[in-house]
């Protein structure tokens, strides 16, 4: 039997079979936080926080999705730089402290940019390389409200002269750490930060200093073009792919290329793949068919319909 696609007379009857066919496990039943792949598993990872449960001044309700202030508090940044363990293969001394005073506001961002590429911080290896940038990144997902500091950083990084063998300009191994950790949802089920990881790669496309435009892509995919599997709760794929229309919606509907396997389209899309106005009206389909299916959270629904609302006003 043939799945409808998109386009065709039966639309309305493919979005109510992608609706009813949602199932969600219990919560709390997925542990795999990353890719377990060569790149990664030579570089343990800062422990990640749990979301927390704040309110969402948007709607009134709590929302454990709710993260966008997370480290705005320089004593919250003192508090997180404190407790990271004594590892050198999370990040030097000299690193740590270097970021630790950046965000804190005891140097400058050029400060911080050569106490982080030249002396005791210059990477000398591509393993010096993924230490660096992943202990940016950790920070980026550990401390959301620091992300525009950390793109004024990166920004900087990139027009420093060259030390050594190393070209800043480049950033150099900085978009692999990001796309190493994102997964295909049904090969390492859902991590906590996989809704913080979509955020902050649309976030830094949309600055410039890198392209993961892409990534945006595969998130729309596992989230509105395919079915989810059984092992598979769906809520946080709309929220994660949600991030892609809040905070770069513009980006996404101008956005060219992607060709080929990474921006092959899911099985209940019937078009190209890479970025098309078929594919946008789409996703805009699903995202509005998510307010009103009763599988989802209401807080799901809310993510949704700001999503729609960004696509409305990028059109």
């Amino acid at each position: 039997m043939s799945v409808p696609r998109f386009g065709g007379p039966n639309t309305a009857q493919l979005m109510q079979r992608w609706i009813q066919r949602l199932q969600r496990p219990p919560l709390g039943t997925s542990t795999t936080r990353y890719k377990d792949n060569a790149r990664t598993s030579q570089r343990p990872r800062v422990p990640f926080p749990d979301m927390r449960t704040t309110p969402n001044k948007r709607n009134g309700m709590r929302s454990q999705y709710n993260f966008i202030s997370e480290g705005s508090d320089p004593r919250e940044v003192e508090l997180w730089f404190n407790s990271l363990p004594v590892d050198d293969e999370i990040a030097t001394k000299a690193e740590a402290t270097a970021l630790k005073e950046f965000l804190t506001g005891k140097t400058t961002v050029i400060e911080a940019g050569r106490d982080l590429t030249s002396a005791g911080a210059t990477p000398k290896s591509e393993g010096d390389l993924a230490r660096l940038w992943g202990f940016i990144n950790d920070v980026a997902l550990a401390l959301p409200a620091q992300q525009d500091k950390l793109i004024e950083l990166l920004e900087t990084i990139k027009i420093l002269p060259g030390a050594g063998a190393v070209d800043w300009s480049q950033l150099p191994g900085f978009a692999e750490d990001i796309r190493d950790r994102w997964d295909f949802p049904e090969k390492n089920p859902l991590r906590p930060e996989y809704i913080k990881l979509n955020a902050w790669a649309a976030i830094i496309t949309k600055s410039g200093v890198v392209d993961l435009k892409h990534m945006a892509i595969w998130s729309f995919r596992e989230a509105l073009e395919k079915l989810p599997g059984p092992k598979v709760e769906h809520d946080p794929l709309i929220v994660g792919a949600a991030q892609w229309m809040i905070q770069a919606a513009t980006l996404v509907r101008n956005a060219k290329g992607v060709d080929g396997p990474e921006g092959r389209a899911g099985p209940l899309f019937d078009g190209e793949p890479g970025f098309s106005d078929k594919r946008w009206r789409f996703w805009k389909i699903g995202f509005q068919s998510v307010q009103t299916a009763k599988e989802f959270r209401e807080e799901t629904k809310a993510f949704a319909k700001t999503a729609v609302e960004s696509m409305n006003y990028a059109e």
